[in-house]
Protein backbone atom coordinates (compact mmCIF):
# COMPACT_ATOMS: atom_id res chain seq x y z
CA UNK A 1 0.00 0.00 0.00
CA UNK A 2 1.21 3.38 -1.00
CA UNK A 3 0.98 6.08 1.46
CA UNK A 4 1.23 10.59 1.02
CA UNK A 5 1.27 12.15 3.87
CA UNK A 6 0.08 16.00 2.09
CA UNK A 7 -0.33 19.08 3.62
CA UNK A 8 1.52 21.95 5.01
CA UNK A 9 4.94 21.56 7.43
CA UNK A 10 3.61 19.62 9.99
CA UNK A 11 3.11 16.70 7.37
CA UNK A 12 6.66 17.49 5.96
CA UNK A 13 8.07 16.73 9.64
CA UNK A 14 9.64 20.81 9.47
CA UNK A 15 12.03 21.56 10.57
CA UNK A 16 13.46 18.02 11.26
CA UNK A 17 13.49 16.78 7.71
CA UNK A 18 12.06 13.75 5.88
CA UNK A 19 13.96 11.12 8.11
CA UNK A 20 11.60 12.87 11.04
CA UNK A 21 8.46 12.68 9.10
CA UNK A 22 5.52 10.82 10.06
CA UNK A 23 5.53 9.44 6.64
CA UNK A 24 8.88 8.01 7.56
CA UNK A 25 8.10 6.60 11.24
CA UNK A 26 4.63 5.20 9.85
CA UNK A 27 7.28 3.09 7.03
CA UNK A 28 9.52 2.12 9.65
CA UNK A 29 6.07 1.45 12.21
CA UNK A 30 4.11 -0.57 9.23
CA UNK A 31 6.64 -1.33 6.31
CA UNK A 32 4.47 0.87 4.17
CA UNK A 33 5.59 2.73 1.19
CA UNK A 34 5.03 6.36 2.54
CA UNK A 35 6.06 9.76 1.72
CA UNK A 36 5.59 13.32 2.55
CA UNK A 37 4.39 15.62 0.01
CA UNK A 38 4.38 18.54 2.42
CA UNK A 39 4.74 22.19 1.72
CA UNK A 40 6.26 24.26 4.69
CA UNK A 41 4.72 27.95 4.78
CA UNK A 42 1.52 27.44 2.45
CA UNK A 43 -2.14 27.79 3.20
CA UNK A 44 -4.80 25.76 2.66
CA UNK A 45 -6.08 27.50 -0.33
CA UNK A 46 -2.20 27.05 -1.81
CA UNK A 47 -2.43 23.44 -0.87
CA UNK A 48 -5.67 22.89 -2.56
CA UNK A 49 -3.79 24.11 -5.65
CA UNK A 50 -0.84 21.39 -5.47
CA UNK A 51 -3.78 18.27 -5.20
CA UNK A 52 -2.89 17.59 -9.09
CA UNK A 53 0.12 16.67 -8.14
CA UNK A 54 -0.91 14.13 -5.99
CA UNK A 55 -3.55 12.29 -7.73
CA UNK A 56 -0.86 11.84 -10.60
CA UNK A 57 1.01 9.81 -8.30
CA UNK A 58 -2.19 8.00 -7.37
CA UNK A 59 -1.03 6.66 -3.77
CA UNK A 60 -3.53 4.09 -2.20
CA UNK A 61 -4.19 5.99 0.99
CA UNK A 62 -3.56 10.19 1.41
CA UNK A 63 -3.68 11.55 5.03
CA UNK A 64 -4.01 15.73 5.12
CA UNK A 65 -2.82 17.37 7.69
CA UNK A 66 -3.28 21.15 6.95
CA UNK A 67 -4.70 24.48 8.52
CA UNK A 68 -2.42 25.53 11.43
CA UNK A 69 -0.76 28.21 9.08
CA UNK A 70 -3.73 29.93 7.79
CA UNK A 71 -5.11 30.51 11.47
CA UNK A 72 -1.74 31.68 13.24
CA UNK A 73 -0.89 33.51 9.95
CA UNK A 74 -4.90 34.84 10.04
CA UNK A 75 -5.85 34.28 6.23
CA UNK A 76 -8.64 32.31 6.82
CA UNK A 77 -10.70 31.00 9.51
CA UNK A 78 -12.13 27.47 10.51
CA UNK A 79 -14.48 27.30 7.64
CA UNK A 80 -12.48 28.57 4.99
CA UNK A 81 -9.95 26.08 5.66
CA UNK A 82 -12.50 23.27 6.36
CA UNK A 83 -13.65 23.90 3.01
CA UNK A 84 -10.41 23.68 1.48
CA UNK A 85 -9.61 20.50 2.97
CA UNK A 86 -12.87 18.56 2.06
CA UNK A 87 -12.41 20.09 -1.85
CA UNK A 88 -8.86 18.04 -1.47
CA UNK A 89 -10.70 15.08 -0.30
CA UNK A 90 -13.28 15.61 -3.36
CA UNK A 91 -10.41 16.04 -5.62
CA UNK A 92 -8.72 12.36 -3.97
CA UNK A 93 -11.74 10.42 -4.03
CA UNK A 94 -12.81 10.96 -7.34
CA UNK A 95 -9.48 9.13 -7.96
CA UNK A 96 -10.68 6.46 -5.79
CA UNK A 97 -7.54 7.25 -3.70
CA UNK A 98 -8.73 6.54 0.48
CA UNK A 99 -8.76 9.57 1.64
CA UNK A 100 -7.94 10.00 5.94
CA UNK A 101 -8.05 13.83 7.18
CA UNK A 102 -5.96 14.54 10.42
CA UNK A 103 -7.02 17.61 12.62
CA UNK A 104 -3.77 19.62 12.94
CA UNK A 105 -2.95 20.11 16.78
CA UNK A 106 -3.17 22.95 18.80
CA UNK A 107 -0.06 25.29 18.31
CA UNK A 108 -0.12 26.13 22.22
CA UNK A 109 -0.20 23.75 25.35
CA UNK A 110 -2.87 24.12 27.69
CA UNK A 111 -0.65 24.01 30.36
CA UNK A 112 1.97 26.26 28.86
CA UNK A 113 2.31 27.93 32.50
CA UNK A 114 3.82 24.47 33.81
CA UNK A 115 6.56 24.26 30.90
CA UNK A 116 10.01 25.90 31.48
CA UNK A 117 11.15 27.85 28.27
CA UNK A 118 14.06 25.55 28.03
CA UNK A 119 11.83 23.14 26.74
CA UNK A 120 11.49 25.68 23.77
CA UNK A 121 13.58 25.94 20.89
CA UNK A 122 12.15 28.82 18.91
CA UNK A 123 12.68 28.93 14.99
CA UNK A 124 11.94 31.35 12.30
CA UNK A 125 7.78 31.68 13.71
CA UNK A 126 8.44 33.19 16.80
CA UNK A 127 11.13 35.02 18.68
CA UNK A 128 10.22 35.00 22.21
CA UNK A 129 8.08 33.16 24.41
CA UNK A 130 4.55 33.46 22.61
CA UNK A 131 1.73 35.56 24.82
CA UNK A 132 -0.53 32.55 26.19
CA UNK A 133 -3.33 34.74 24.77
CA UNK A 134 -2.91 35.31 21.58
CA UNK A 135 -2.25 31.61 21.47
CA UNK A 136 -5.16 30.60 23.26
CA UNK A 137 -7.07 32.17 20.58
CA UNK A 138 -5.49 30.56 17.69
CA UNK A 139 -6.07 27.29 19.54
CA UNK A 140 -10.19 28.19 19.68
CA UNK A 141 -10.16 28.44 16.18
CA UNK A 142 -7.96 25.59 15.67
CA UNK A 143 -10.95 23.49 18.16
CA UNK A 144 -13.52 24.79 15.86
CA UNK A 145 -11.73 23.60 12.91
CA UNK A 146 -11.31 20.23 14.07
CA UNK A 147 -15.00 19.87 14.98
CA UNK A 148 -15.94 21.03 12.01
CA UNK A 149 -13.73 18.50 10.56
CA UNK A 150 -14.89 15.71 12.67
CA UNK A 151 -18.25 16.03 11.26
CA UNK A 152 -17.87 16.52 7.57
CA UNK A 153 -15.80 13.16 7.80
CA UNK A 154 -18.40 11.62 10.02
CA UNK A 155 -21.35 12.60 7.67
CA UNK A 156 -19.47 11.65 4.64
CA UNK A 157 -17.60 8.69 5.94
CA UNK A 158 -14.28 10.06 5.23
CA UNK A 159 -11.63 8.64 7.94
CA UNK A 160 -10.70 10.76 10.47
CA UNK A 161 -7.89 11.03 13.07
CA UNK A 162 -8.49 13.75 15.74
CA UNK A 163 -4.76 15.18 16.29
CA UNK A 164 -6.26 17.94 17.86
CA UNK A 165 -7.46 15.98 20.84
CA UNK A 166 -4.81 12.58 20.95
CA UNK A 167 -2.10 15.72 21.46
CA UNK A 168 -3.60 17.80 24.11
CA UNK A 169 -1.51 16.10 26.70
CA UNK A 170 1.54 15.65 24.91
CA UNK A 171 2.73 18.67 22.85
CA UNK A 172 6.34 20.21 22.76
CA UNK A 173 7.18 22.43 20.17
CA UNK A 174 10.18 23.20 18.56
CA UNK A 175 8.89 27.00 17.93
CA UNK A 176 5.57 28.05 18.55
CA UNK A 177 3.85 25.35 15.89
CA UNK A 178 5.90 22.40 14.74
CA UNK A 179 6.41 19.66 17.29
CA UNK A 180 9.57 18.18 18.44
CA UNK A 181 11.26 15.08 17.23
CA UNK A 182 9.21 13.15 19.97
CA UNK A 183 5.95 14.27 18.99
CA UNK A 184 6.68 13.71 15.38
CA UNK A 185 7.44 9.95 16.34
CA UNK A 186 3.98 9.77 18.75
CA UNK A 187 1.87 11.49 15.68
CA UNK A 188 3.26 8.99 13.43
CA UNK A 189 2.93 5.68 15.83
CA UNK A 190 -0.61 6.65 16.77
CA UNK A 191 -1.45 7.43 12.82
CA UNK A 192 0.25 4.01 12.33
CA UNK A 193 -1.78 2.02 14.34
CA UNK A 194 -4.86 3.90 13.03
CA UNK A 195 -4.08 2.39 9.21
CA UNK A 196 -3.17 -1.15 10.26
CA UNK A 197 -7.26 -1.06 11.14
CA UNK A 198 -7.65 0.36 7.86
CA UNK A 199 -6.10 -2.44 6.22
CA UNK A 200 -7.62 -5.07 8.25
CA UNK A 201 -10.91 -3.55 6.69
CA UNK A 202 -12.28 -1.75 9.62
CA UNK A 203 -14.37 1.30 9.76
CA UNK A 204 -13.12 3.69 12.15
CA UNK A 205 -13.62 7.26 12.82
Amino acid sequence: MKLICFGDSIAAGYPFGEENSIASVISEKNGLDSQSMGYPGLTSGEILGKSGDVAGVLPDVILIICGSDDITYGVAGPRAVHDNIMKMADVFGSHGIHVIIASPPACYPKDASKIKSSDYSFGMHCGEMPGAERYRKYDNQLDMLHALLKESCNNKKISFIDLYEILKNYSRFHDCIHPTREIYQYMGTEIAHRLDEIERGIQWQ
